[in-house]
């Protein structure tokens, strides 16, 4: 496991999971949020995205990317041996992200290239958990989708999904440093 994609609806702990593993592997961690979101939460034009995302993969030899944007999946999914999926149930869900973002609301904590998040956009109807409400089933589907097509991505060699805090604690606990 040199390339690794962690894929998860919003607020399941993608990044959370691929700096962990980064820590114990020497590998570089990419938040794909990170990569795609500009100043004043602006959304870049999609083949910046791309091209943002070619030069972060390309500048490491190991990586572990937490994302799931379409307009990379390609470039993404192509380079890399295992896709981590966390599977956790919607309310567990909802409730990490929920208290993620009043934290972050509170500790005025920038994320994103500087954006922060903030209680009127955090509650909006286009804020970050009515998108985890409104995506979480449709995201799942498309995960099981993707899971049941292992051989569309012959170079992805490791399929790992992981249901709930417990089995991912159990994961990480086993990875080690590559030698």
């Amino acid at each position: 496991m040199k390339k690794i994609v962690i894929i998860g609806t919003s607020g399941s702990g993608k990044t959370t999971l691929a700096f962990n593993i980064a820590a114990r592997t020497g590998a570089r961690a990419i938040d794909l949020d990170d990569v795609y979101w500009q100043k004043d939460w602006k959304r870049p034009l999609t083949d910046d995205f791309r091209s943002a995302t070619l030069n972060a993969l390309d500048t490491a030899p190991g990586w572990v990317i937490a994302g799931n944007y379409s307009e990379v999946k390609d470039i993404v999914w192509s380079r890399a041996d295992t896709l981590i999926w966390l599977d956790y149930s919607l309310p567990r869900t909802f409730m990490q992200l929920a208290s993620r973002s009043v934290r972050r609301i509170w500790d005025k904590k920038e994320i994103c290239n500087g954006n922060t998040e903030t209680l009127s956009k955090t509650f909006s109807s286009d804020g970050i958990l009515y998108w985890m409400l409104r995506s979480y089933y449709p995201n799942r589907q498309r995960n099981l989708d993707s899971f049941s097509r292992a051989a569309d991505y012959p170079n992805i060699r490791n399929f790992i999904q992981l249901r709930n805090p417990r089995e991912t604690s159990s994961f990480l606990r086993n990875i080690t440093a590559p030698r």
